[in-house]
């Protein structure tokens, strides 16, 4: 008989062996670290809503020694005051392709493909 218990184990233990050589995570921007609603200010400037809590694990993230990085299509102050607040190791805006910044995040960071994570919408 199999213990469900052991299989969850054994599943932990899996998952945590894929993750151990991580040491980065890059994310977008607009539908990662926002809900993806957007709107205009009385400035002209683009305006997102930043859910809190992802800014507290990337905090976190950064407590525990990993670096972080952004990369996204968004070229606006809230975005750079944002990211800045948050300490963002490595930050790439405008970037509509995010294959060109990741080559550079790879040369600027020193690591390898399979120590970031990265979490995008698009």
């Amino acid at each position: 008989m199999v213990n469900a218990a052991d299989g969850a184990s054994e599943d932990a233990t899996a998952i945590a062996e894929l993750f151990r050589p991580i040491k980065m995570l890059a994310v977008d921007v607009d539908g990662v670290l926002t809900d993806g609603f957007t709107w205009l200010d009385t400035d002209g400037e683009w305006k997102r809503r930043f859910f809190i809590r992802d800014g507290i694990g990337l905090r976190l993230i950064r407590d525990r020694g990993f670096k972080t990085a952004v990369i996204t299509a968004a070229r606006s102050k809230d975005v750079r005051a944002r990211m800045a607040l948050l300490n963002i190791d490595f930050f790439f805006e405008g970037s509509h392709d995010k294959k060109e910044p990741f080559h550079q995040l790879l040369q600027q960071s020193g690591l390898q493909r399979q120590q970031i994570a990265f979490v995008g919408d698009d």
